[in-house]
């Protein structure tokens, strides 16, 4: 039971509650208890520990498990709530969760695979993890995944969590992209993908992009597939690859995202021996074309795991004359391995970021260099390494 124009207003204001009561109205002249379902979660939203109307919410969606929730998938659990901080939910970001917007409710509700949170009768958030379901492979998940954001009550989803998948992750993504919330959805973060469990290695994020309202994407995986990212309203991009591939990379520094914020890049480059140098060269060269953008006004850059001495101290370089300084308030380059000669780099041009708020730096360099980069920026968060530090670590 539908209406397109009810629904048209909806597409307009995804995040105001008016649109979401009016439908709602619509619905219980129809006799639908999806209508009540939006009335009982509206009236939660202001008394969320009200006995009788949790009593109610419960019935319906007890009461309505395959119009709410689907057919009862394969070791399925009868559909429940959970009363749970979402820990598991939250955007895996070195720089913190800052990123993220807070979860409206700490309740959820478990069927399957899916983990949902509900909101005026509507799924506004789900995670699927499939951990537990041992042969379950990610063109099950995909599908599982597709059948859900097919039902009535997930045609306006807005946050999608990927958990710990056996396979192609970017199956799921093929899966949001051709569902009706692929209108409505602007965060979606890939944060299970480990070694146990992305049994395929691969992140294919390229059809990403054609979510038309997407602002915030967080890939985490082995290597990933960016393709090219035209994403106008993209404001937070997090790639976190253990095998980041200077393709990918050159994708970021290409990248039209005129609205975008927040951006942290993985550089796992392990040393700097003759078989990596040309890689190292080409991921140098991609971070240089990236950090001599003008057109970009970023708040924050996180360059995480630059383990290449070469790279990190040709970063150094590229970011003492780089146009997006000017307006960041945060540069962290807290996990690398800059030498003295990349130190030095930030050092001479100290004037270039003396305006910053914080600056996180690990560096290994002398006392005097040391003592130099603690004036580089108002809050300098500096971790002057050794050898012998790493040694120590490695051995413990």
């Amino acid at each position: 039971m539908r209406n397109p124009e009810l629904e048209a207003e909806i597409l307009l204001a995804p995040s105001e509650e008016a649109p979401y009561l009016v439908y709602g109205d619509w619905l219980q002249t129809q006799g639908h208890p999806q209508g009540e379902l939006v009335q009982v979660q509206h009236a939660l939203a202001d008394k969320p520990y009200e006995i009788e109307l949790l009593a109610a919410e419960d019935e319906l969606m007890k009461a309505n498990t395959e119009l709410f929730f689907g057919s009862v998938p394969p070791q399925a659990k009868i559909v429940e709530p959970i009363f749970a901080p979402l820990e598991t939910w939250r955007t895996r970001l070195h720089c913190g969760n800052d990123w993220s917007q807070p979860w409206p409710t700490k309740k959820t509700w478990h069927f399957g695979y899916i983990n949902s949170v509900w909101k005026n009768g509507f799924v506004e958030a789900l995670l699927i993890d499939t951990e537990k379901g041992f042969n379950v492979t990610s063109e099950d998940a995909a599908r599982i995944l597709s059948e859900f954001l097919a039902l009535p009550a997930a045609r306006f989803v807005r946050r999608i969590y990927i958990g710990k998948i056996r396979g192609k992750v970017g199956d799921l993504i093929d899966a949001v992209v051709e569902a009706p919330c692929a209108a409505t959805v602007y965060e979606f973060v890939v944060h299970g993908g480990d070694d146990e469990f992305l049994f395929d290695g691969t992140l294919n994020a390229e059809k990403l992009w054609q979510l038309p309202k997407l602002e915030t994407a967080v890939l985490f995986g082995f290597e990933i597939s960016l393709g090219t990212i035209d994403a106008p309203g993209l404001k937070h991009l997090a790639v976190q690859s253990k095998q980041l591939q200077p393709i990918a990379l050159r994708s970021i520094a290409n990248a039209v995202c005129p609205a975008l914020q927040n951006l942290e890049i993985w550089l796992p480059i392990e040393d700097d021996d003759d078989k990596n140098a040309g890689d190292t060269d080409e991921y140098a060269a991609s971070l240089e074309m990236l950090l001599a953008r003008d057109d970009l006004h970023l708040n924050r850059l996180v360059l995480y795991q630059m383990k290449s001495t070469i790279l990190a101290d040709r970063a150094c370089l590229a970011l003492a004359h780089s146009p997006l300084v000017r307006s960041l308030e945060v540069l962290d380059i807290s996990n690398g391995r800059i030498s003295e000669v990349g130190a030095q780099h930030l050092v001479d041009a100290a004037d270039h970021f003396k305006h910053l708020p914080q600056f996180d730096i690990t560096a290994y360099a002398s006392e005097d260099l040391a003592e130099k980069m603690k004036t580089l920026a108002k809050d300098v968060w500096l971790n002057i390494r050794t050898q012998e530090d790493d040694d120590a670590w490695m051995s413990t």
